[in-house]
């Protein structure tokens, strides 16, 4: 289960998402699109870009999920 989210819905066109929470490595952050896992890109700190747009009414999830055992 993720730690946080940012939920989108897909539209056909768009290929960036804002990172809407704080994460401590990018190692822990993850993008679904239908909880299916998608390849993705750093734009910057806080902003991913997917290799396709995901699919109009779609629903895409940028998660973080922390390991309990990182401090």
């Amino acid at each position: 289960m993720a730690n946080s989210y940012s939920p989108y819905v897909g539209d056909g066109s768009t290929v960036i998402f804002n990172v809407t929470f704080n994460y401590i490595t990018k190692a822990h952050v993850s993008v679904k699109a239908n909880n299916v896992a998608v390849a993705f890109t750093w734009v910057d700190a806080y902003r991913i870009q997917v290799g396709s747009a995901p699919a109009n009414a779609s629903i895409v999830r940028i998660e973080r999920t922390t390991p309990s055992d990182v401090p």
